[in-house]
């Protein structure tokens, strides 16, 4: 509909008229509807709004005008709008809003003006504003804010300048503000802050994010005007990660005080924090201090932290954690060192750390990506750890005993780094950060820019020191969940080998050398679901026999099978995902997923397994293009969707196999046809 209907009923309170094509307002008549007090028009065509279009909708409290194409707004364009107290004009084009746009409109309590095309934020142009409480400016081009552009805001709590082009912060620009809880300046070009920057602010400010700047300066007492913060009205979170901060100092920290909560530092390029510098921040939670340059933290600097849960410092140039260095953490949760140039952890490094345990269910302790070599620590690390990554260290193989003390631990990583991937639950993934270690320069794509982080970053690191022995696997708590040994050097596992894990559930040894399973070794595994075997020598999968019922995806992908044997699989109910794909497999019974109900996806690419029509009947209900898929002369994979009917001859148990990948024929007739 184009136009507003004029017969609607006078006693109308909510109209929605969204997604429609109209294309101006003059067809609505609020004389008509006294009583609306909610307007919907998002989602038109709207151009041009007139002056005294909403002469009349006195009671209207609720206008979402947003995506329309709207350019401009004239003076007196919401006259009459005397109780609004929600504007919403997002996602149009405007390239300027003007001083008197917004008069007569008292009530106003949230305006969103976000995703625009602004350029500037004029004096006066909220003049009359008192009852605004939230301000959305974020997402267009302003780069110039003049300096009385927001005189007369009594009431603003939250102010939105997020992901514009500003370079410059005018002094004194928020003065008045004297009840701003939050204050968004991310996504900006900004340089510095200096000590009038942040001029007009009171200790009721909540929350300040100037993530995602050019900071590389921050006069000292910057923050200062903070320092009268009260028991209920203090700052909780401060963002400053993302910029180009070479320094922090206690004086530019000046003025916060214990009632900060986080402090987020990360992406800069710190390489140093002064002695001194976080002592007044007693009631610190969450410390950000990952992806800088830092390349020692000297003993006494987290001292005054006792309260601290979160502590990241991964991807940095850190050779050492010096004794004494955590000792103070007692409440610490989470701690992330991963990405150093760690060689090694001293006994007593960590011992202190008696709060070390599960924090809403994930917690962390990640010491992967360094060089260490020597798992002896591992003995004297707090007996609460949940979860442990030593991902891409050097570990040889790893004493018997070593885990005997982590009687709650859940989760283990041990795996080792392969070509250009990391390895993620269901496999491997491409790295989202391209990273050049030989030159220590970090790319961030995302960001658009190069930010060099030498330094003397090792050129790599080795990974010619692999698992190959599974003596450690007898210490590991019955607690374990999760266990995962990727990218190591283990060939033979012995039978029995994880009885006592009972309760684990993801088992992943892919990319190993494995050749031999013997009958037994995964008995004990009783609650298994998810089983990862890929890119190993394994000739035959009889040990699946002593498999737990509860499995729910295997994957066995290149390795070396010519076979199913007949039955293997008839007690797997629960199975939902098979990967059988690069493989030597050039036979299938005809009713060897008979009992296999619940599977919904079936990967048997790049198998030697003939493609002639006997093989596409046992496939019932494709359509030609589903047949033609699995022809014996495509050589490309395909997938095929499918629901087969119910047959007495062939797979009449399978009731919904969803997804079936069976291509890679090769070409090769060897008419190895199913029975």
């Amino acid at each position: 509909m184009d136009s507003i209907p004029a017969d609607l009923p006078s006693n109308t309170i909510y109209l929605h008229f969204s997604n429609q094509l109209l294309q101006n307002m003059s067809s609505l008549n609020c004389n008509q509807l006294p009583n609306l007090q909610q307007l919907n028009v998002d989602s038109n065509r709207i151009e041009e709004i007139e002056i005294n279009d909403f002469l009349g909708c006195s009671s209207l409290q609720y206008l979402n005008i947003y995506k329309n194409n709207l350019t401009e707004i004239k003076n007196g364009t919401f006259n009459g709008l005397t109780s609004l107290t929600i504007l919403h004009i997002h996602y149009n084009m405007l390239t300027e809003i003007e001083d008197g746009n917004f008069i007569g409109m008292a009530s106003l309590q949230t305006l969103y003006v976000n995703n625009n095309l602004l350029t500037a934020i004029k004096n006066g142009t909220f003049n009359g504003l008192t009852s605004m409480q939230e301000l959305s400016l974020a997402y267009n081009a302003i780069s110039k804010l003049e300096s009385a552009a927001f005189i007369n805001l009594p009431s603003l709590r939250n102010l939105y300048l997020q992901n514009n082009l500003l370079t410059e912060i005018k002094n004194g620009i928020f003065n008045g503000l004297t009840s701003l809880e939050a204050l968004y300046l991310g996504h900006n070009t900004l340089t510095e802050i200096t000590n009038e920057t942040l001029a007009g602010l009171t200790g009721n400010l909540r929350s300040l994010s100037l993530t995602y700047n050019e900071l590389s300066y921050i006069e000292d007492g910057a923050f200062s005007r903070f320092q009268d913060c009260r028991t209920y009205f203090y700052l909780i979170y401060r963002y400053l990660d993302h910029n180009s901060l070479t320094d922090i100092t206690k004086n530019i920290l000046a003025g916060l005080t214990e009632n900060l909560k986080t402090l987020d530092l990360s992406y800069n390029l710190l390489t140093n924090m002064e002695f001194g510098t976080l002592a007044h921040l007693t009631g610190l939670r969450y410390l950000y201090l990952s992806n800088n340059l830092l390349t020692n933290i000297d003993i006494g600097t987290l001292d005054h932290l006792t309260g601290l849960q979160t502590l990241y410092l991964s991807n940095n140039l850190l050779t050492n954690i010096d004794i004494g260095t955590l000792d103070h953490l007692t409440g610490l949760q989470t701690l992330h060192l991963s990405n150093n140039l760690l060689t090694n952890i001293d006994n007593g490094t960590l011992d202190h750390l008696t709060g070390l345990q599960t924090l809403n269910g994930i917690e962390n302790g990640r010491l992967h990506e360094n060089m260490i070599s020597d798992a002896l620590f591992i003995e004297y690390l707090p007996t609460t750890l949940y979860s442990l990554s030593l991902k891409n260290n050097s570990f040889g193989d790893i004493a018997n005993g070593t885990f005997y003390r982590l009687f709650q631990l859940q989760n283990l990583l041990l795996v080792i780094k392969s070509g250009c991937c990391v390895e993620g639950r269901f496999g491997t993934q491409l790295n989202s950060q391209q990273v050049d270690r030989s030159a220590g320069r970090q790319v961030d794509m995302s960001a658009g820019r190069q930010v060099d982080r030498s330094a003397g970053r090792q050129v790599s690191k080795s990974t010619g020191r692999q698992i190959s022995e599974l003596l450690f696997v007898a210490s590991l708590s019955n607690s374990l969940r999760t266990l995962s040994l990727n990218n190591n050097s283990i060939e033979v596992l012995p039978s029995n080998q994880f009885e006592e894990l009972t309760r684990l559930q993801t088992l992943s040894l892919n990319n190993n050398s494995i050749s031999s399973i013997q009958n037994g070794t995964f008995a004990g595994l009783t609650a298994l679901q998810y089983l990862y075997l890929d890119g190993n020598s394994i000739p035959d999968i009889g040990f699946m026999r002593t498999l737990s019922y509860t499995i729910y995806k295997i994957s066995l992908n290149r390795n070396a099978l010519t076979e199913l044997a007949n039955g293997i699989l008839e007690k797997f109910t629960n199975l939902n995902s098979l990967d059988l794909s690069s493989n030597r497999i050039s036979h299938i019974q005809w009713d060897t997923f008979s009992t296999n109900m619940n599977l919904k996806v079936l990967n048997l690419n790049d198998n030697p397994i003939s493609c002639g029509l006997t093989t596409a009947e046992i496939f019932l209900n494709f359509t030609l293009n589903e047949w033609l898929s699995i022809h014996n002369d495509i050589r490309y994979p395909h997938s095929c969707i499918h629901t087969p009917v119910h047959s007495r001859n062939y797979w009449n148990n399978i009731d919904d196999v969803t997804i079936l990948y069976f291509t890679g024929c090769n070409g090769k007739r060897k008419h190895n046809f199913i029975n």
